[in-house]
C-alpha cells in the first residue's frame, strides 16, 4: 500500500511546527521513533543488516508512486546513526506514473528534514534539491551532500546528511 497525498499533507503540516534538532544525531532508534512521530508512513520498517559489519537500515517509501524515499543507516552495529538521506527517483518521461511523480512528496520531505536538522538553510536545500548539480552545504553541524545522476527514464536525486 502506497501512502497517499492527503495522508501526507497534515503530517508535513505537523513537521513545521517541530523544533530543530541539535547538531547532533539521536541513536537509531531515536531517529526512527522521531520521524515516525512526524510523518504517516504505513511502509516505515527497520532492515536487518544485510551484509556482515553493516547496521540496520529505517526505511520509508512516501507517494502515490512510491518513488520517494527516506532511509537512516546505522553505523554498524553500534545503535548511531550514520547517515540519514531523502531520495527521489524523477521521472522523467510518463512511464505510467506521470512526469516528475511524486515531486509535492519530496519536495515536502526535503523541507521536513531541513526543519530537523537544519532550519535556517530550509529553502536553501530546497534548492539544491530541484538542482541538477551536484552540491554540499555545511549547516548546523551537519553536512548535506546532494547528487543527481540522470538516466534517459528517471533523474536519480539524493539528499545525504551525516555528522561533521
Amino acid at each position: 500500500m502506497r501512502t497517499s497525498v492527503h495522508l501526507l499533507l497534515p503530517c508535513f503540516y505537523l513537521a513545521s511546527t517541530i523544533a530543530a534538532y541539535s547538531a547532533e544525531f539521536g541513536t537509531f532508534d531515536e531517529e526512527a521513533r522521531r520521524f515516525s512521530s512526524e510523518v504517516f508512513c504505513p511502509t516505515a520498517k527497520v532492515r536487518p543488516p544485510s551484509l556482515e559489519g553493516s547496521g540496520r537500515v529505517f526505511a520509508c517509501d512516501l507517494g502515490e508512486s512510491g518513488t520517494v524515499q527516506f532511509a537512516i543507516h546505522e553505523l554498524g552495529r553500534t545503535g548511531r546513526v550514520e547517515n540519514i538521506k531523502v531520495m527521489w527517483n524523477d521521472s522523467l518521461v510518463d512511464m505510467g506514473r506521470g512526469i516528475h511523480a511524486d515531486r509535492f512528496e519530496a519536495e515536502l520531505l526535503v523541507k521536513m528534514t531541513a526543519r530537523l536538522y537544519a532550519p535556517a538553510a530550509e529553502a536553501e536545500l530546497l534548492e539544491i534539491f530541484k538542482s541538477s548539480k551536484a552540491q554540499t552545504s555545511r549547516k548546523n553541524g551537519f553536512l548535506f551532500k546532494y547528487t543527481y545522476d540522470r538516466g534517459p527514464n528517471v533523474a536519480d536525486r539524493m539528499l545525504t546528511i551525516t555528522k561533521l
